[in-house]
């Protein structure tokens, strides 16, 4: 697989130091984008991510902690996009500073009032790759209201590459707080489109989501100060 390179993008104040990054892939022919094929880009994008943060001289910490993979049907196009790294929330200042689509605040403005009775904000306030790579989907097709309805697959790694579940998975069994499995459901992901584990066999665990029993350059969007 080719190395996944970014472009930077900057805004925002200096002070403010928000940022992310986002990239997309497209493939020619026909090409089957399974889970395991989004996985390998996903795990590869944030291979290249962390070389590039330590290559430049910046702590591993400053690293955003999580990549995002997704596809949707009719294309053979791959969206990827990281966490967000830096201070506020979204909706919010970071929202604000990274322009985060209308799409994705108001979905994540409906969770709060759905699952946090009007009061608790999602767990990461916000800021984790599933959110913004919904965002890159939704501002790269401004002229489309709604992800398909079918047909869809999200994955979601971490620094060391290994399938990261939905931030909180666990909501409703001891959890308080909401997150990234609310906010998919919100705007339009099923069950069986988000990638929870990755193995050779698949079976649908209790709370019925997957498990196993075993382009264009990544950018930066936003501000880091120097």
């Amino acid at each position: 697989m080719e190395k996944i390179d970014w472009e930077e993008q900057w805004g925002g104040a200096k002070s403010e130091e928000v940022y992310a990054y986002t990239a997309t892939r497209q493939y020619s022919g026909n090409v089957n984008i399974s889970q395991e094929f989004l996985y390998l880009h996903a795990k590869k994008a944030m291979e290249d991510l962390r070389e590039r943060i330590l290559r430049e001289g910046w702590k591993i910490t400053e690293c955003p902690g999580a990549v995002c993979a997704l596809k949707v049907p009719g294309t053979n196009t791959i969206y990827l996009a990281s966490s967000i790294k830096g201070p506020g929330r979204v909706p919010g200042t970071a929202g604000s500073i990274l322009g985060i689509d209308d799409h994705v605040v108001n979905a994540l403005r409906r969770c709060r009032i759905r699952y946090g009775g009007g009061e608790r904000r999602h767990h990461y306030q916000g800021k984790c790759a599933e959110v913004m790579v919904t965002h890159l989907w939704f501002s790269e097709n401004p002229t489309i209201e709604d992800l398909p309805k079918s047909g869809k697959l999200i994955v979601t790694v971490n620094r060391k590459g290994e399938v990261k579940l939905p931030c909180n998975f666990y909501w409703g069994s001891g959890c308080s707080d909401w997150g990234c499995k609310q906010f998919l459901l919100e705007v339009g992901f099923t069950d069986d489109e988000v990638t929870a584990t990755l193995g050779p066999s698949w079976e649908p665990n209790i709370h019925g989501w997957p498990r196993s029993r075993r382009g264009r350059a990544l950018r930066r969007v936003g501000h880091r100060g120097s």
